[in-house]
């Protein structure tokens, strides 16, 4: 037998397994259970050849036919190499279009022809149900995509219908907080009327909100309000029920293409390769974004000394401790300048003086990008959001700056008592009752809409409306005046925080936003401070210009590729043990498999 030919045949068998295993893969989420199911569909697939031979012994077309599976076109050259070497001639360049049955039709040229037949079979199996195979994530087209104008010539790549989507039509209600005209034509994310249903569960249920550039927006929500789920839309990883989405004017429906050019995502969950260094993550990334080499060392190093990993900047992401793996993965995030960055708890795992540190990072990055981030520290969205969006239950609550949201909804200032010796009094509940009464009558001959506001162990609290602070100093010196006789060791007063706002919009203090519409009561106040908004459109001029040497299309689809391979060798050097068991152990028994067939 010639080895050539063999080693032409083995070198098209194994790339036609590779592309059926990824063809099996499509339809698992988990490696584990393809993995499984591939082996034992591997091994059923060997009973097509076995069942031909043994039925028509004198060869037919089912020989051939049976060569659709990588597991039967192996078995039938195994089948033909024996009745070749049999006969004392094997597989040469005279015997390879011979019939190797005495009915015809079966020849080794014909077999490897399936087997070529099969590499493009399988290529092109795994594209079209990788596209329309329903999984967890990712957006899927319609079977008959193929036979749509839309998708061989595309969509063109410019701004959604604002009149068809009413985009620009901002929502409104005595919870929203209006932007400018300016600001809602800068706008960068829009969402209106955005669902999504899991069964009979809608996670997300009719959304409308808009951020503008420039600014970095909260979203917040109690566990499981679709928080989560909503960036998970918008950045293309689960598709939508009903309503429409736009980033930087594209729809987030047919035109993901062109926003992942500029977007940058920080995942709830770090995604960095455990083998791989600081260093080599933020290269790779680079690369993924479409920064030429030349950009890349300075933008790297910008990087890295913005988050405070310049010591770490050669170890692997497996020895970093939580809060710097959060740190790697903000960096990935902002590396390359994207237009639009998601944020989901990018500060969770941190110190609190990391926190603080990357705080700046994200205002400082913010004045090029629209910045939208989801956390549960009340206090980090207060200090660091321009302007946050409330959820409850899947439906959007509020939105506004901060001091819009206090404002709204906020009890006013909280003056807060602490009692004198709580643990003498505890067993005297009215003499506890008597002396509140006493404060409440004292605090009301100054502040008449004065509540209690709670009363629990050493402490008790009074709500004071925000429009009684003209009365407050005369109020200060009556307490002062008083304290030690009404049973008190100091009092202090705050204003209402971020997380009593929240509580209250958790408890059900305000319903779902009624609808999108530009006729809020303030379009006269609106407009008039339109000359404030941020211009989003310098901006957006600011990052092309950033982005102008970038590379697009063929070219960046090269560095991405020459990337991915450069992270696989990476990995095989590191991982000497895997690298042994993948290549060297299977190349062993090829090269024993061909010695013992000559």
């Amino acid at each position: 037998t010639n080895q050539f030919i063999q080693f032409i045949f083995y070198t098209f068998w194994v790339a036609s397994l590779i592309l059926w295993n990824f063809f099996i893969s499509t339809f698992f989420s988990r490696s584990i259970t393809a993995t499984i199911v591939g082996c034992f569909a591997y091994t059923l697939t060997l009973v097509p050849a076995i069942v031909t031979r043994i039925t028509i012994p004198n060869g037919s077309g089912a020989w051939l036919a049976a060569c659709i599976f990588p597991a039967g076109a192996m078995n039938q050259w195994g089948a033909a190499l024996a009745i070749l070497e049999q006969g004392k001639s094997g597989i040469t360049w005279n015997t390879f279009s011979e019939d190797i049955t005495t009915s015809g039709n079966v020849t080794c040229a014909g077999i490897l022809g399936m087997v070529i037949f099969d590499c493009f079979l399988y290529a092109l199996l795994t594209w079209y149900f990788d596209a329309v195979w329903p999984t967890e994530y990712g957006t899927r087209h319609p079977p008959w995509f193929l036979f749509t104008k839309k998708y061989w010539f595309g969509t063109e790549s410019s701004r959604s219908d604002d009149g068809a989507l009413k985009l620009t039509e901002q929502e409104s209600g005595d919870a929203v907080e209006p932007l400018t005209p300016q600001q809602m034509a800068n706008a960068s994310v829009v969402v209106r009327g955005l669902t999504k249903r899991f069964g009979e569960v809608t996670a997300v249920n009719d959304l409308s909100v808009t951020f503008v550039p420039g600014q970095v927006s909260g979203l917040l929500g109690h566990n499981g309000a679709g928080k989560t789920t909503t960036i998970s839309i918008l950045t293309g990883m689960i598709g939508r029920s009903a309503g429409r989405a736009t980033i930087d004017g594209y729809d987030t429906e047919t035109q993901m293409d062109e926003i992942r050019a500029s977007l940058g995502i920080c995942p709830q969950f770090d995604v960095l390769w455990p083998t791989l260094t600081v260093r080599e993550h933020l290269r790779l990334y680079a690369a993924f974004a479409g920064m030429e080499k030349a950009q890349v060392e300075s933008e790297l190093t910008t990087s890295v000394e913005e988050v405070a990993l310049t010591e770490k900047i050669d170890n692997r992401s497996s020895d970093l401790s939580g809060g710097m793996k959060r740190k790697l993965s903000l960096a990935i995030a902002f590396i390359g300048n994207p237009s639009v960055v998601f944020l989901d708890e990018p500060t969770s795992g941190m110190d609190p003086y990391s926190r603080r540190f990357i705080w700046e990072v994200i205002r400082k990055r913010a004045t090029n990008s629209t910045v939208l981030l989801t956390t549960h520290f009340l206090d980090e969205a207060d200090l660091l959001c321009d302007r946050i969006a409330i959820m409850t239950a899947g439906h959007l609550s509020c939105i506004g700056s901060p001091l819009f949201l206090k404002g709204r909804f906020g009890t006013g200032y909280l003056l807060t008592f602490a009692r004198r010796g709580s643990g003498s009094t505890a067993h005297l509940p009215s003499l506890v009752q008597h002396t509140a009464n006493n404060t409440l009558r004292l605090i009301q001959k100054f502040v008449p809409h004065a509540v209690v506001h709670s009363d629990v162990g050493a402490e008790l609290s009074f709500s004071l409306p925000f429009e009684s602070t003209s009365t407050f100093s005369e109020l200060f010196k009556a307490l002062d005046a008083q304290l030690n006789d009404l049973g008190y060791t100091s009092y202090g007063i705050s204003c209402t925080t971020l997380e009593e706002v929240f509580l209250s919009l958790a408890h059900g203090g305000v319903k779902k936003i009624v609808k999108t519409g530009d006729e809020s009561d303030d379009s006269d106040e609106v407009a008039a401070n339109d000359e404030e908004g941020i211009d989003g459109h310098m901006l957006s001029i600011k990052r092309k210009e950033m982005r102008a040497h970038f590379a697009k299309s063929n070219a960046l689809l090269f560095i991405q590729f020459k990337r991915l391979l450069w992270k696989r060798v990476l990995n095989y050097r590191r991982t000497v043990r895997s690298t042994l068991m993948q290549l060297i152990v299977p190349s062993l028994f090829t090269v024993l498999a061909l010695y013992m067939t000559t």
